[in-house]
């Protein structure tokens, strides 16, 4: 898991060092929340206008069976709709890649996997910081017969402040 967190942490690192943000028109959203691929997890994202690329670091788990770690790299296009708070459009379609591990603890196993998925979602905000989303479309893992893919998080966005 040490070396999940790293990864995490290098991409987080990653997304903090784009040009953009010394721009007027950026945000940074911390968020966690439940679906699958994903599992339960965190993440990060980085918006722009009305694009936003997002990371994640998720786990599932029972404690006699198995573990399931997934990482993620995300890219939302917002394009639809007029926000009550803020100027982040509420819908969104949203593409990313999934990198799984699996532990099997009883055949003292383990399995990697890369995947992919495409979604439409909506943004709920219930203030111009504070909201949750809801994604849902369809998931491959090792790109082959399709399966299903949601999302259910809770986000705060961190705003550049303007200077005057």
């Amino acid at each position: 898991m040490k070396n999940h967190r790293n990864l995490f942490l290098v991409i987080v690192l990653f997304f903090l060092s784009f040009n953009p943000l010394h721009s007027q028109n950026y945000s940074i959203n911390i968020f966690g929340g439940t679906g699958y691929p994903e599992f339960d997890h965190i993440g990060v994202g980085f918006n722009y206008k009305n694009s936003q690329f997002q990371t994640t670091i998720g786990r599932r788990y029972d404690q006699d069976v198995y573990t399931y770690t997934t990482a993620t790299l995300q890219y939302l296009r917002h394009f639809r709709g007029t926000p009550k708070h803020g100027t982040i459009r509420p819908w969104y379609l949203k593409f990313g890649t999934v990198y799984y591990h699996n532990e099997y603890k009883t055949s003292e196993g383990s399995e990697q996997h890369l995947g992919g998925f495409a979604r439409i979602g909506r943004e709920f905000n219930f203030s111009k910081n504070l909201g949750i989303a809801f994604d849902i479309g369809v998931s491959y893992i090792h790109w082959t017969l399709p399966g299903e893919s949601w999302n259910l998080r809770l986000f705060y966005r961190f705003h550049k402040k303007s200077k005057t």
